[in-house]
């Protein structure tokens, strides 16, 4: 039995259950699962905006770039052009997975925190209560 059963415990029978504390703990996992759902949402909303703004402009540069190829008068010329693209294009896929990066961050901090502060709430229950049955 653990140290918290034998203070409720009694007279060796079940531990007492108090129901109103019970359901008052549960509403409050249900409050900080719904903010937490609901930062998830806004923060998945930024994600995909972010997505599509880039992949759009990724899109545009390479329907422009592949319009430059195709009106080069030689090879040589239409090679320096695919390499400054795929030069241009590697630095901007490497600087959107950092923004991406720090947007999951932001959004998973965002989500921990109802989480928090539930549990944050329910220590400091946890604490008076064992200071008041010793």
């Amino acid at each position: 039995m653990n140290k918290g059963a034998k203070h409720r415990a009694g007279d060796g029978g079940l531990p007492k259950v108090d129901y109103e504390r019970l359901l008052a703990l549960g509403s409050a996992n249900v409050e900080a699962v719904v903010k937490a759902s609901e930062a998830m949402i806004k923060g998945i909303a930024k994600l995909n905006e972010e997505l599509m703004s880039f992949t759009s402009a990724r899109f545009k540069e390479q329907v422009e770039g592949s319009r430059a190829i195709a009106q080069c008068s030689n090879w040589s010329e239409a090679f320096e052009k695919q390499m400054g693209m795929a030069r241009t294009a590697t630095e901007q896929y490497l600087a959107e997975a950092g923004k991406l990066a720090n947007l999951t961050t932001e959004v998973t901090m965002a989500s921990w925190v109802p989480f928090q502060s539930y549990l944050r709430q329910g220590l400091t229950e946890l604490k008076k209560q064992e200071g008041t049955e010793k």
